[in-house]
């Protein structure tokens, strides 16, 4: 539960809503919104006009943009604010109606250095939402337990608004957080039982299956003990070094990248539990590595850098744009870690060697190669490569790791350019360099993305990001769109700007100063949505769900 620093009285300068996909329209349109603010040029929608993206000069007058998103009603609460190098500011805010925590109705507002509102995401609740319970707390709690494979315990509940993760209206419900283990992995779900009618209305994970160093051996049983801390050299115990190593080279890649200090930018003390043992059979390897919001578990023979940077990434993600880990905010979410796996490799290697884009390829059990990942390729691994392909059903929390191989493939085009790798769209990428895509990547991420940002949103954040580093009318903002065009989310650009080549400006943090800053990025296109039916990708199902069972962590199980 997030911590409320300030609760705002009023309304707070910089605010402005957009809008969690499904299929019951409600919100303003996309020509409401721009008849109330002119200066928005980019607006995104999800198919219910609930949820989105709207990035522009959108003014100093911050009545108009509340106005525009009838906010008034809105409680609001300040849950962060960071100022980043650009001299942005960055707010997040939770919502209260009613007197209860709205879920998943978070807000991020960014202004400029001249305090303009320069982008915003979030949830627009409907006007009128049901206050009283049918369904009492204890049944709620019943409820829960019954529909979580493994969990076996209730640690509390509370009475919630939810905005569902898969789409939807905004629902009355309890919010019930439970506990235990199924499949090797422990359960922390927080369950939301909806108060009228007792149904499962969304399941939010709280494991994510991934320098002030506390490394620890359990030595495949279910007691770790303390083995390195800062500073010490080697144990001499294989895995132990690993993770300790592991680690330490997360930290450094996102100190020397982005000056971040640590996970949560506060120097907060990564500790890291090397040989895992698997709790359900009282001992010996458990065959996963996963975050678990305190701590990176490595079964035996997954400690490495590619496992601890996309673990340690789940821990970026939960302290910034806090991506419900679910359907397609869960597999953004996914995908973030995989490409910071191979942002670190890189730049670990001093530069895109032929593994940085395979993900896993140092994971070994007993002594033989383990799974990897291929975001220059995501069907060689199972996974799909186009968005009308991707996953839709329950399986793996609605396809976080399968369909984390779109936004893999993204970014792999915008880095190194080119095609889709099976031809499935005509798009042609001039890529950018792993420099700046890792730039555009992390602003995208901390800066422009919210709890339910889906893959139309994920492009306009990115978009947004190049923007502000690179210039509105940048190759780099044009590269963006190709990339994500070439997975089937939005629409190519039609002509590029006179240079046809990214600029070669280094992105604060690697290297110069950007050429320009600021500015507000073209229209994206095409709405991409979460009620749009896809295709079931190309391979074989038991092996998509055995490899996100395996491979980073199983964080799914079975809905009853």
């Amino acid at each position: 539960m997030w911590t409320v620093r300030k609760a705002i009285s009023g309304i707070s300068a910089g605010i402005l809503t957009a809008l969690v996909s499904g299929c019951i329209v409600s919100g303003p349109s996309d020509e409401q919104i721009r008849a109330a603010l002119p200066g928005a040029e980019t607006v995104t929608l999800s198919e219910s006009g609930n949820y989105g993206f709207v990035s522009g000069a959108l003014g100093h007058d911050i009545n108009f943009v509340t106005t525009a998103f009838a906010l008034e009603d809105s409680e609001l609460e300040e849950e962060q604010i960071e100022f980043d190098q650009l001299g942005f500011v960055h707010e997040r805010f939770s919502q209260v109606r009613n007197g209860l925590r709205v879920i998943g109705g978070d807000l991020r507002v960014s202004l400029d250095s001249d305090g303009e509102v320069r982008a915003a995401t979030g949830v627009i609740l409907d006007s009128e939402l049901l206050e009283d319970p049918s369904v009492g707390e204890s049944e709620a709690g019943d409820l829960a337990l019954a529909a979580t494979e493994g969990a076996t315990e209730l640690i509390e509940s509370e009475l919630v608004y939810v905005v569902p993760s898969s789409g939807g209206v905004t629902t009355l419900a309890w919010r019930v957080e439970v506990t235990g283990s199924s499949f090797g992995i422990p359960v922390h779900d927080d369950v939301f039982i909806g108060a009228e009618l007792g149904e499962l209305v969304d399941r939010h994970p709280r494991i994510y299956t991934a320098r002030n160093r506390r490394t620890f051996d359990a030595n495949n049983t279910l007691q770790a003990n303390l083995v390195l801390t800062e500073g010490a050299g080697p144990s001499g115990i294989a895995d132990v070094d690993a993770a300790h190593d592991a680690a330490g080279g997360t930290y450094d890649c996102m100190a020397g990248l982005f000056g971040r200090d640590s996970f949560d930018g506060a120097g907060a003390q990564l500790i890291s539990i090397a040989r895992t043992g698997d709790p359900e059979r009282g001992g010996g390897p458990l065959l996963n590595a996963f975050w678990d919001g305190q701590a990176m578990y490595y079964g035996q023979g997954f400690a490495n850098l590619d496992v601890g940077a996309h673990e340690f990434a789940h821990a970026l993600t939960q302290n910034t744009a806090n991506l419900i880990y679910q359907n397609e905010s869960g597999a953004i979410n996914e995908s973030a870690s995989d490409i910071l796996a191979a942002i670190c490799d890189s730049y670990e290697k001093g530069g895109v060697s032929a593994t940085t884009f395979i993900i896993g390829e140092d994971i070994r059990i007993n002594g033989q190669g383990g799974f990897t990942k291929n975001l220059s390729d995501p069907l060689a691994s199972g996974l799909p490569d186009l968005y009308s392909e991707r996953y839709i059903g329950p399986e793996d929390n609605g396809g976080v790791h399968i369909n984390a191989g779109i936004g893999n493939l993204a970014f792999y085009l915008l880095s190194e350019g080119g095609v889709h790798p099976r031809n499935k769209t005509s798009v042609s990428v001039v890529g950018v360099g792993m420099n700046n895509a890792t730039q555009i990547f992390y602003r995208a991420l901390t800066s422009y993305m919210g709890t339910n940002t889906n893959f139309a949103q994920a492009r306009a954040a990115f978009e947004q990001a190049a923007s502000d580093i690179h210039g509105s009318e940048s190759s780099e903002v044009f590269s963006v769109r190709e990339a994500f065009s070439a997975v089937g989310i939005g629409v190519a650009p039609t002509q590029r700007p006179p240079a046809t080549t990214p600029s070669g400006t280094q992105a604060p943090g690697i290297g110069t100063v950007p050429t320009q800053t600021g500015g507000a990025v073209a229209t994206s296109g095409a709405v991409v949505g979460g009620c749009q039916v896809g295709n079931q990708p190309g391979a074989p199902m038991w092996f998509i769900l055995f490899f996100a069972a395996v491979f980073l962590g199983r964080s799914n199980r079975s809905r009853s």
